[in-house]
């Protein structure tokens, strides 16, 4: 980095766009409800499994009680872990994207930034694209790359909303200004400690359901069972994702009929 740019640098106005710092505030509030929740069911767990009176000679089902016991304990303590160290690196993001700001002259933090200075430079408000602008039109247009604009600001938060508009928009924002590199890795290994604590815990549970009460209020608290642990877990794996806006999947699969008119400027 030469001693020009370094000195057109400024580290103490840098904050983070309102987008990533949205995700940031939302994650923090997401996580601290996963540690707290799968803090509890290992205490919960914990309780259960020093409850269990030893066998001898040990039964299948004592067995399986055990193994769910001491399974569901262990994948929640891990979920706990993963919530924790998922919180240290969400909460980094803004310490991390100054400092690609300052080191990174390829990076989104300091493209960004410098995009929006010029935006509040130019005092410029005015959505319609023009010729000095780029004529993006309709359909969509936008998100065709130019090949011949590929080292400016503006294709380069161009080349960004083509990513953000193929989907994971969360962690390809949080990947952009900084987040560690291993927050996808640990974010899943957090939601399958969930998932698999929290199958386990209601395993666990229906075991000693049927091993300390009678068949007849085992049988009769299926249902119940059923419907505590069924609902989440199929919500959680099939419908989660937002509703599809048909208009907009209708004007995506022919563009000749969109009218929508789409702006070249794009704040995060």
């Amino acid at each position: 980095m030469s001693n020009t740019e370094q000195a057109d640098l400024r580290p103490f106005d840098y904050e983070l766009p309102p987008a990533p710092q949205k995700i940031v505030d939302t994650w923090v509030t997401r996580l601290q409800a996963v540690a707290i929740v799968t803090a509890l069911l290992a205490q919960i767990e914990a309780g259960l499994v020093g409850d269990m009176e030893p066998l001898d000679p040990q039964t299948a089902t004592d067995v399986a009680a055990r193994f769910f016991g001491y399974g569901g304990l262990i994948l929640n303590l891990g979920a706990t872990l993963s919530a924790v160290l998922l919180l240290l690196a969400v909460t980094s993001v803004n310490t991390q994207s100054r400092r690609l700001y300052m080191t990174c002259s390829h990076g989104y933090p300091r493209k960004v930034f410098q995009y929006n200075d010029s935006l509040k430079q130019s005092q410029t408000v005015d959505s319609t694209p023009s010729a000095s602008k780029g004529n993006f039109g309709h359909n969509y247009e936008y998100l065709n790359p130019s090949s011949s604009e590929q080292n400016t600001l503006q294709a380069a938060i161009r080349s960004f909303n083509q990513t953000l508009f193929r989907g994971n928009t969360e962690e390809t924002i949080l990947d952009a200004f900084g987040v560690a590199s291993g927050w996808g890795l640990m974010l899943r290994h957090c939601i399958f400690c969930f998932l698999g604590g929290s199958i386990a815990t209601f395993v666990h549970v229906t075991i000693l359901l049927w091993m300390n009460e009678s068949t007849v209020v085992a049988a009769t608290l299926m249902p119940v069972v059923f419907v505590g642990f069924v609902p989440p877990v199929m919500v959680y794996a099939f419908r989660m994702e937002s509703k599809v806006c048909p208009q907009c999947k209708l004007e995506r699969a022919n563009p000749a009929i969109s009218d929508i008119q789409i702006p070249d400027k794009t704040k995060f």
